[in-house]
């Protein structure tokens, strides 16, 4: 809906500026119009990258507890939209083949990388789960670390200086750690509440990123979030149901009755 866009830009400046950035210039007009000032602020960080309207009192108390990641679209919020992709294809496994769910899955995932502005971080991680996630559909003897380094090393072709980068260093010993600690992490409790085991998964899952990103953190930030561990409890599931409900939420826009209700929940 064109008309939408068109009172924020006057249609001589829209002319020059991508389709991307138009759906990026749409979604961020639906937030604004659903939300508080301060809600659509950090929606706009979480669902399309758009930092430019966070205060930043709330960007350090992020940063203080160490979920500075969840503001940011990289590895976290790709990976998570992914998962979610491939839940919903696997609903519909009669219709569509395990080969046509992951290429609808990457289609769609690169198609919101590029709604998230593409940064360099958005390109490695889309990049890197494009792989783990072929790996994984294609490979009857699929290894993590082996789609992982090969990742890092067609991205090193490309750009050798990607070693330097801090993003690449921390992205790629994060999920180093998850795919070396996940497990044995995850299996200390057995944990018999499905609701409890899920808020354990994505702990197990924070804290085997933050053993080999730890060192990184301490060299390059001088310091280290105390609170990590409760900031980590239950992110990842947590984090992944806002996602979830923040994109239904942009996606469902003009039913009007449905958007009401996703927006309500999301704002909650």
């Amino acid at each position: 809906d064109s008309s939408n866009i068109d009172v924020l830009l006057d249609v001589d400046t829209l002319k020059n500026i991508t389709f991307f950035g138009r759906l990026r210039i749409y979604f961020s007009h639906i937030i604004d119009n659903n939300l508080n000032i301060q809600d659509a602020s950090l929606a706009k960080a979480l669902l399309i990258g758009d930092k430019s309207s966070l205060e930043k009192t709330i960007k350090q108390d992020f940063s203080n507890t160490g979920a500075m990641h969840v503001l940011a679209v990289s590895g976290l919020h790709i990976g998570i939209i992914l998962s979610i992709l491939l839940f919903i294809l696997q609903l519909f496994s009669k219709w569509i083949s395990k080969q046509k769910a992951f290429l609808i899955a990457v289609i769609l995932l690169w198609f919101y990388a590029f709604i998230s502005g593409l940064s360099p971080s958005i390109l490695r991680a889309t990049f890197l789960f494009t792989i783990l996630a072929y790996s994984k559909s294609f490979s009857k003897n699929n290894n993590s670390i082996n789609s992982l380094f090969f990742s890092a090393f067609i991205l090193l072709l490309v750009n050798p200086l990607y070693i330097y980068d801090i993003g690449f260093q921390l992205s790629y010993a994060a999920m180093l750690g998850i795919f070396l600690f996940y497990t044995p992490i995850y299996n200390i409790f057995s944990l018999k509440n499905r609701y409890i085991d899920l808020l354990w998964k994505g702990t197990a899952l924070g804290i085997s990123a933050q053993l080999f990103t730890f060192p990184l953190t301490i060299f390059y930030f001088h310091q280290f979030p105390n609170y990590f561990m409760l900031t980590n409890l239950g992110l990842i599931v947590i984090t992944g149901f806002i996602l979830g409900i923040g994109v239904f939420s942009l996606l469902f826009n003009n039913v009007w009755y449905l958007n009401k209700l996703l927006f309500y929940i999301f704002s909650l």
